[in-house]
């Protein structure tokens, strides 16, 4: 299979937060935006096999702005073409934090989360730890694609529900991550999330940090998505609902719309 990738991105720290300890990895480069008029919504284009991502850093001081850097850093240069191979390539990231940690004890608690989406010749899949989230866009509505790692995933789970087909926020006191690579002060191994996707010749993608799912229930995304030919309108309308509802969290989101070149050629022989 062969693909190629148009869309948008933006990342904004929001109102409340000193730094922007969101990190995006978009056609091999690694982008966030420190400064709050910088929060606008810029296009993107590539062709090929390549790998979109989003990162949301957690711990004190600098610890957060480098670890979700670091971890999309390391996935920029990931070489593998399967899902296996980008398991093992989340876990050794993982262990490398807790290796940062060990040498740097300022850094103790450095992690983040990573949620993304890989394409190439074996296929397309997505794959998640922590709480940020891909969710595919079908005729105007989401479909919630990775799991959340989180406190309150687990506690839906528990009476049968999900928070992914909830139509609400999650709870503030049920942020805690249940996984993240690093983040704890003991070293934790990770089961990274990966889910096969179908892309019969398009689809479109939003990843997101928890920066808009915390602040906007899915109806209210949804109802600032418009016309999937104008994602950066799309993502300028949702950063400015965040900011509407308080922003209190930093935001970073990418529109993938990731088509097969190779369906193409197929109708054309």
């Amino acid at each position: 299979m062969s693909f190629q990738i148009s869309g948008a991105w933006l990342s904004h720290p929001g109102k409340e937060r000193p730094h922007n300890e969101d990190s995006l990895l978009i056609a091999g480069e690694v982008l966030y935006s420190r400064k709050e008029e910088s929060g606008v919504a810029v296009s993107l284009r590539a062709v090929g096999a390549g790998i979109a991502a989003v990162a949301d850093g957690i711990g004190g001081g600098e610890a957060g702005e480098l670890a979700s850097r670091t971890a999309l850093e390391r996935l920029a240069g990931w070489k593998g073409a399967t899902a296996d191979s980008l398991v093992s390539h989340l876990c050794d990231t993982n262990r490398h934090f807790y290796e940062m940690m060990r040498q740097n004890p300022a850094l103790h608690g450095m992690g983040t989360t990573v949620t993304g989406l890989a394409w190439g010749e074996s296929g397309c899949f997505a794959f998640n730890v922590g709480d940020s989230r891909v969710y595919r866009v079908n005729s105007g509505y989401l479909q919630q694609i990775t799991e959340d790692h989180s406190l309150a995933e687990l506690l839906a789970k528990s009476q049968g529900k999900s928070y992914g087909d909830a139509e609400k926020v999650r709870p503030s006191d049920q942020h805690v991550l249940m996984q993240a690579l690093g983040g704890r002060q003991e070293f934790r191994e990770i089961t990274p999330q990966i889910v096969e996707l179908r892309v019969k010749e398009s689809a479109d993608f939003l990843l997101c940090s928890d920066g808009l799912t915390d602040m906007l229930d899915l109806d209210s995304i949804e109802a600032c998505l418009g016309d999937p030919s104008d994602p950066a309108s799309a993502l300028t309308r949702l950063k400015e609902r965040v900011m509407d509802a308080g922003a209190q969290d930093n935001l970073t989101m990418v529109w993938v719309t990731l088509s097969r070149t190779d369906s193409v050629m197929e109708k054309s022989v």
